[in-house]
């Protein structure tokens, strides 16, 4: 890491350590911050949820066509389709 970028994370965290830290408004700012961080937790669990869902969703409509290919577009099939197949 070069001298400058050392620099000027360095510069960010101190700045961050003030802002939050300040006499008067950092208590305030780091329970506002905390209350930001625990919504974007709870709305991205139900965004990770929804995309779960429909990746379920998804694979048991692929599943039922390759069932509806595999038996020729009958799901039960006929015994005497079946027997037909067998032979």
């Amino acid at each position: 890491m070069s001298k400058l970028t050392t620099f000027v994370a360095g510069a960010g965290v101190g700045a961050a350590a003030a802002y939050f830290l300040d006499g008067k408004s950092g208590n305030r700012r780091r329970k506002v911050a905390a209350d930001k961080a625990g919504r974007f937790t709870r709305e991205g669990a139900g965004t990770v949820q929804g995309a779960a869902q429909a990746a379920s969703a998804q694979a048991t409509a692929v599943a039922a066509k390759a069932q509806h290919a595999a038996t020729g577009g009958d799901s039960a099939a006929s015994p005497r389709n079946l027997n037909a197949r067998v032979r």
